[in-house]
């Protein structure tokens, strides 16, 4: 995980001020299973760093933000300001899903399931605003009225394939198997 935001301000005079800013971030991680539930409805009695991952799990964030914020004073009482914002996002992520536990006696096995996302989001838009502020006695009061625009770009797909199951309490997957989604299980 690791991200960068710099900002600049510039005040080119007394009434005015303007502050555009970036921001990446980047998250790259192995999603965490968990631990399943058996038939007596609680936790499995394993240890809790046990792993029923597959070795497939990854899961790669990446974010990039602009944002340009300015302000200007037109008269005492009025000011006018605009905020302008940018945001793309991608999000590649494979983990495993454990379905439940096929109780074989002496044997039990985890049922699992491999989720594939791959997210793109675009996001746009636009506030422009206008403040009067006015006092009626010691209160100070801000009227604030505007509009804003928003664009939304979001193509993604879902797919699920089934994984060979692991056993309970020696869950080693060595992978090596083909991955084959399962269309009806998936969305896009």
């Amino acid at each position: 995980v690791g991200a960068v935001n710099p900002t600049l301000l510039w005040r080119p005079d007394d009434e005015t001020r303007v502050t555009v800013g970036f921001e990446y971030a980047r998250a790259h991680q192995s999603p965490d299973t968990g631990i399943p539930f058996v038939d007596t409805g609680g936790l499995a009695s394993v240890d809790r760093k046990t792993s029923y991952q597959s070795p497939l799990d990854d899961s790669l964030q990446n974010v990039y933000r602009v944002r340009f914020d300015a302000e200007r004073k037109l008269a005492e009482r009025f000011r006018l300001r605009n905020k302008f914002y940018y945001t793309e996002m991608s999000w590649e992520s494979q983990g495993t899903l454990v379905s439940g536990v096929v109780p074989i006696p002496g044997a039990e096995q985890v049922a699992r399931v491999l989720t594939i996302l791959d997210d793109r989001q675009k996001i746009c838009g636009d506030q422009l605003e206008a403040v009067v502020s006015f006092k009626t006695g010691p209160v100070r009061h801000d009227l604030l009225g505007g509009f804003e625009f928003t664009w939304l770009r979001d193509p993604f797909t879902q797919e699920v394939a089934f994984i060979p199951p692991v056993p309970l309490l020696d869950p080693v997957d060595n992978g090596g198997y083909p991955i084959v989604p399962v269309p009806p299980l998936g969305l896009a």
